[in-house]
């Protein structure tokens, strides 16, 4: 199991979650273990009960707790669960992701669309596109957090023989190659259970649960760029999000999830 790196940051939240942690992982909660109340919690640490309410959610998003209302919070385990969590808030963050991971191309193909798939990509029966299928790593430790296959129109394929799709995201070779300008990216998730394709490169068994993150790359002039289509275990990956109210009364939503095609 890797060693568990925590979260870099000031607030009270971090502050907070980075005690509980000590706590349980030196030993003083052991496993089986009840966590003091959130009063306690909150009296104990000098901080709100909303405080206290997010880090039970991180802990339990960890693997560390259990929460149950009657029950309270009961320790489950003294190391984090192995998940491999991608924060990404702007089209900047993608590129950040490329250094965080490393990418394995396993599939490349020229294909011609059909009916199924102009309906999806939004294009013509018949035209030719290309096909890339990737796998790609957390470089800290290894572990396997995704399969893609990437879709770009034929005419961005003369960059896949200049360029290495292992060592720089599509959409940005686009950007410097073509001049164009990533100013959009639409962004779809579902739960499904895993295809026989995914299964096999992701070695885990058909119809399995993995999260599946659909992405749009769109120009300025509105063109369509790319477009990701990416599985993650369910046991290796996390995906969370939050929704800020700004100073005008408008939602600012802030999503956290990785795997960029």
């Amino acid at each position: 199991m890797p060693t568990f790196v925590m979260p870099v940051g000031n607030s009270k939240i971090d502050h907070v979650f980075r005690a509980l942690i000590n706590d349980i992982q030196s030993g003083k909660y052991r496993v089986g273990d009840k966590l003091p109340s959130e009063n306690e919690l909150t009296a104990g640490f000098g901080v709100s009960r909303n405080t206290v309410r997010s880090v039970l959610g991180r802990l339990q998003e960890a693997g560390l707790i259990s929460t149950q209302r009657g029950m309270g919070s009961i320790v489950r385990a003294n190391t984090v669960q192995q998940r491999y969590t991608q924060s990404f808030e702007s089209v900047s963050d993608l590129q950040r992701y490329t250094v965080e991971t490393r990418t394995r191309v396993v599939e490349k193909e020229e294909i011609t669309i059909d009916r199924m798939l102009a309906d999806w990509l939004g294009c013509s029966v018949g035209e030719k596109w290309w096909r890339i299928a990737t796998l790609r790593y957390s470089r800290d430790d290894g572990v396997l957090v995704a399969y893609s296959e990437i879709y770009i129109p034929y005419v961005y394929g003369m960059l896949l023989s200049r360029n290495d799709p292992e060592r720089m995201p599509i959409y940005r070779m686009i950007e410097e190659q073509r001049g164009e300008s990533i100013a959009e990216v639409q962004q779809t998730i579902a739960a499904v259970g895993a295809d026989a394709k995914a299964a096999k490169w992701l070695g885990i068994s058909t119809k399995a649960p993995v999260l599946l993150i659909t992405r749009r790359y769109y120009s300025r002039s509105r063109q369509l760029l790319e477009v990701s289509h990416t599985r993650h275990p369910a046991d290796s990956f996390n995906y969370s999000m939050s929704v800020r109210l700004t100073s005008d009364g408008e939602s600012k939503k802030e999503d956290k999830s990785g795997g960029a095609g």
